[in-house]
């Protein structure tokens, strides 16, 4: 996660929803 435009990125974000 590098991309920290409003806190944890949209990567990050879906790795808990997708996981």
């Amino acid at each position: 996660a590098e991309l920290n435009a409003h806190g944890p990125s949209p990567y990050e974000i879906q790795q808990e929803f997708w996981s």
